[in-house]
This record gives C-alpha cells, sequence and structure tokens, in this order.
C-alpha cells in the first residue's frame, strides 16, 4: 500500500511537471525560418563538416605550372588526416600545447627544435636575409609588442607567438624577420592548431552582456562603415601597419569612423581617412607616431612666425620642401 501511494504521489509530480513544460513551450514564441534561411544553415553545416576534413595548403607548382601561371606555389585542397601525418602536424599541435617552460626545455634538444617549426606557414621571405644586429632585433620586438597589444593577448599565449615565429626565423634566414605581418601569421597558426583560442573565441566565452540602444546602434554603424569601405579600409589597416607600425583597436578604429561620418566626409575618399588620422593624433587617440613625415612639416609651417622676412623666408623654404621634395 505504501508502494502504491508512493507511486500515485510520483506519478502526479511527474503529470504536474509535464504540463508545466507545456505551457511553457506553447508560450514561447515560434520561429519560422524562411526558405532562404533554411538554405543558409544547410550550406553552413555541410561548410563546417567540409572544412573539418579537408584542408587548403600551398605546395611548390610543376615547372610547367610554374612556366604558364609565373607562380611558385599552388593552393591545393587535401584531406586533413593526410595532411597532418605528411607534415607532422600532429606533433607540431603536441609540443606547442606544453607550457612555455617545457616548449623551451625542448627547443634545447636540436631534434625538437625542428619539429617546433612549421614548415607549412606562409612566412614573408626576402632574398637577402636581414642581419640580426641590435636594431633590427629592437625594431621586430616593438612590431611584435604592438601586434599582441592589439590582440590584448597576455601570459603564455602571447609567449608562444614570440617563441613560435622566432623559431621560424631562426630556422630560415630568409624568412623576412622585419616584416610585421609574421606576427600576424604566427598568431594565427597557433589558433588554427588549436593551441590558443582567437578573440572571438575568448569573447563567446565570456558572460552575455545586455547591451543598450546606444551600443547596438555604434556597433551597426561601424559594421556597415567596414562594409562599405570595403578593400579601403582593409589596406588603410595594412597602411597603419606598414607605415607606423601600429595596430589599432577597436576604439581607435571606431574614432576613426565617427570622425569621417561626423563631419560627412567620403567613405570611398582615401584622403578623408588621411584627414581624420592627423585629426586623432592631435587629439590623442592616436599615437604621434601615425604622423607622416610630410605632417610633420606642415605642423612646422603651421608654427612658424610669419611676421618678420626671416620667418617668410622659412616658411617659404620649408613649403617648396613639402611640395616639391627639394
Amino acid at each position: 500500500m505504501k508502494r502504491n501511494t508512493l507511486g500515485s504521489a510520483w506519478g502526479s509530480i511527474l503529470a504536474m511537471q509535464a504540463g508545466v513544460q507545456a505551457q511553457e513551450a506553447a508560450a514561447k514564441p515560434r520561429v519560422v525560418k524562411t526558405e532562404a534561411q533554411r538554405r543558409q544553415d544547410e550550406f553552413n553545416q555541410i561548410r563546417k563538416e567540409h572544412e573539418a576534413e579537408f584542408i587548403t595548403v600551398e605546395v611548390a607548382s610543376t615547372d610547367y605550372e610554374r612556366a604558364q601561371t609565373g607562380q611558385a606555389t599552388k593552393l591545393v585542397e587535401m584531406s586533413r588526416a593526410v595532411y597532418e601525418k605528411q607534415y607532422g602536424i600532429s606533433d607540431l599541435r603536441k609540443l606547442w600545447s606544453l607550457s612555455v617552460n617545457d616548449i623551451q626545455v625542448q627547443a634545447d634538444n636540436p631534434l625538437q627544435r625542428l619539429k617546433m617549426v612549421d614548415s607549412t606557414a606562409r612566412w614573408p621571405r626576402i632574398a637577402t636575409p636581414v642581419e640580426l644586429t641590435e636594431g633590427n632585433t629592437e625594431k621586430a620586438m616593438q612590431q611584435a609588442a604592438a601586434f599582441l597589444d592589439s590582440k590584448n593577448l597576455q601570459g603564455e599565449d602571447r609567449d608562444k607567438v614570440i617563441l613560435f615565429t622566432a623559431y621560424a626565423c631562426d630556422s630560415n634566414s630568409q624568412i623576412d624577420i622585419l616584416n610585421p605581418e609574421i606576427w600576424r601569421i604566427g598568431f594565427k597558426r597557433l589558433v588554427e592548431l588549436g593551441v590558443i583560442q582567437s578573440e572571438s573565441t575568448s569573447t563567446q566565452a565570456q558572460p552575455k552582456v545586455e547591451q543598450s540602444a546606444d551600443e547596438l546602434r555604434a556597433e551597426a554603424e561601424a559594421s556597415y562603415m567596414e562594409q562599405e569601405a570595403g578593400p579601403l579600409w582593409s589596406s588603410l589597416m595594412d597602411f597603419f601597419v606598414r607605415e607606423f607600425n601600429a595596430y589599432l583597436n577597436d576604439k581607435q578604429k571606431r574614432a576613426l569612423i565617427d570622425y569621417v561620418v561626423s563631419h560627412n566626409l567620403q567613405v570611398l575618399d582615401y584622403e578623408s581617412w588621411n584627414i581624420a588620422r592627423r585629426a586623432l593624433v592631435f587629439s590623442s587617440v592616436l599615437p604621434e607616431t601615425c604622423l607622416s613625415a610630410d605632417d610633420r612639416l606642415c605642423v612646422e609651417l603651421d608654427r612658424l612666425d610669419t611676421s618678420t622676412p626671416a620667418g617668410r623666408a622659412e616658411y617659404a623654404r620649408r613649403k617648396n620642401r613639402l611640395e616639391f621634395q627639394g
């Protein structure tokens, strides 16, 4: 009798829970996807499965292909399993998953040091090796710091990018260690190997924070402007890296966009972004290093006292130098 009573009570509880769940399900708004959305979801799933099974790699072109295209290498798609076995990717991932201290210990072994170098990464190369003078080494480390700061990398992730890239440069003197892109390549490769997390992964791991209407509008505007500017925006970011060794953070990028929009400048006009760049340097949003030599000369002209003959003569001399590089 006791068992029957308990069973009846438990059954009533389950029935009540099922009723509550049914009411909650009925109260939820039903999301109906369009045919285009369903097709996009299906395509995304197929692409995800394909990328998990296959990978695109760069390989040497044949003599015939080189004669036809003029390219020394070509991109081919191959099985990820075959690729990892052929190029020792599994060992590479295993080694770089160790702690930084263990990586440095392993690097003392010449054979292990060879296994730590990723032969598949597409590093920028030069015909004449860069001499590792004290000045060049300092410049390379400044470029590394600028890029890693832009990614907010700290601790072991930061150290691994530095070691991964440095070991690659040590193994091949033709890798251009003064090209700031090597740090982006090293970072991206370690992300692909699953050794460190990308920014997007780190952001997704954080708890979702409710955004205000102003924040949502600002994000939408920034996203729109980046898409509208398209290749010009990408070229502009490359220009900052190449000319000023500056990797802009999200706040600085947003300030650039805000300036162009608020002053009704043409988005697709490169000079609009130069105007914004100079203005943001003067307002201390961007560092002074983001001024070109011509920009600095213009500043000097503005500061000259032209109330005297000597001042006017100096103004004319510097203006001629600016216009004619004389």
